[in-house]
């Protein structure tokens, strides 16, 4: 019986060989989380070594597509003020009915329910006007650009290479996918070199 000839395993080592490179790509690719120093070189994996970076670039990304305008005016509408209101009227109401009597008592025999929702009203009239203005001036000192910018730059840079390599394993089959095309690419490359050498 003749022996098969070692070509014939060309697409099986291939297909190893790529299944193997993925692998280790992937590996690299989270770890080492710190530097580590091996006699003159320091490895670290590719994702920890540009963190701050990758942390930059897409805080920079985010604070530049981010809607910050439509924000503004969506919480500083008349229907988010209107939505705020009641708990303002609550308060005044409170206000007026009792901490205004406790520390003025004499103020007691003045106040009645007529004077009380005529003051109410005086009140609510001026903060309907005062609430956007106060809220667009909240929103100019915190949200703009380069808060926002800071804000993501921080949350994405305090977390941690492991961290990521967790969530991406249990929530998307990227990395599987990577080790399989390593696997389908070197069997395909495999095949053509066999096709290559039984023509020749």
């Amino acid at each position: 019986m003749q022996h098969m000839h070692w070509y014939y395993l060309l697409p099986l080592i291939s297909g190893l060989i790529g299944w193997i490179f993925n692998t280790i790509l992937i590996i690299f690719l989270f770890k080492p989380h710190q530097p580590k120093k091996i006699v003159f070189f320091t490895f670290q994996g590719i994702l920890p070594k540009k963190q701050q970076a990758l942390a930059n670039r897409l805080a920079t990304i985010i604070a530049e597509q981010f809607p910050l305008n439509d924000i503004k005016a969506k919480i500083s509408s008349p229907e988010s003020v209107n939505a705020m209101l009641p708990a303002a009227e609550s308060a005044i109401d409170d206000f007026l009915r009792k901490k205004l009597v406790e520390k003025m008592p004499m103020l007691s025999m003045f106040v009645s329910d007529r004077l009380i929702n005529e003051l109410k009203n005086i009140f609510i009239d001026e903060i309907k006007i005062l609430f956007p203005v106060l809220i667009n001036k909240y929103a100019d000192n915190i949200l703009n650009k380069e808060a926002l910018k800071s804000v993501i730059h921080n949350y994405l840079n305090n977390i941690t290479a492991q961290q990521i390599e967790i969530y991406i394993k249990k929530n998307t089959p990227i990395l599987k996918i990577i080790q399989w095309w390593g696997l389908v690419s070197g069997l395909l490359i495999g095949v053509v070199q066999l096709c290559l050498i039984l023509l020749s």
